[in-house]
């Protein structure tokens, strides 16, 4: 199963946690000329892979979002959250020079159901931040 896989099974498994769990998509648009290639940073130095986004395309990340704390969270094989604290992008071929931190505020801030970050890493501040979206 590869990771995106995973990400959203783990979401979609939102009888495991508390009532009220949002699910919110995060939506990760390549706006540049060259394959991106991105990571979810969780809490406790855990990592998952977002697979390669090649120009012009884009992928969706299911994860839940807790209306009280306003935390953004995946689930763990046992059910417990995973809290999601970055998204970080770079071009798939020097990820490491042109890596940039996407902020994610929006998508714990907000109500909407998606949350959208479009990247052009050949743009500075290329994945600034995630904007609310219907």
């Amino acid at each position: 199963m590869t990771a995106r896989n995973r990400l959203v099974a783990l979401a979609l498994l939102a009888g495991c946690t508390a009532a009220g769990d949002e699910p919110v998509i995060l939506s990760i648009v390549n706006a540049g000329p060259a394959p991106l290639r991105c990571l979810v940073i969780h809490g406790h130095w855990v990592t998952a892979d977002v697979p390669v986004i090649g120009p012009g395309a884009s992928t969706d990340i299911a994860v839940l979002r807790d209306p009280a704390e306003r935390s953004l969270f995946t689930l763990r094989e046992d059910g417990r959250r995973l809290m999601i604290e970055q998204v970080a992008c770079g071009l798939d071929e020097v990820w490491s020079a042109t890596l940039t931190y996407a902020d994610v505020e929006a998508a714990r801030s907000g109500d909407a159901p998606r949350a959208v970050l479009t990247c052009d890493v050949s743009r500075p501040r290329a994945c600034a931040t995630f904007q609310s979206a219907p």
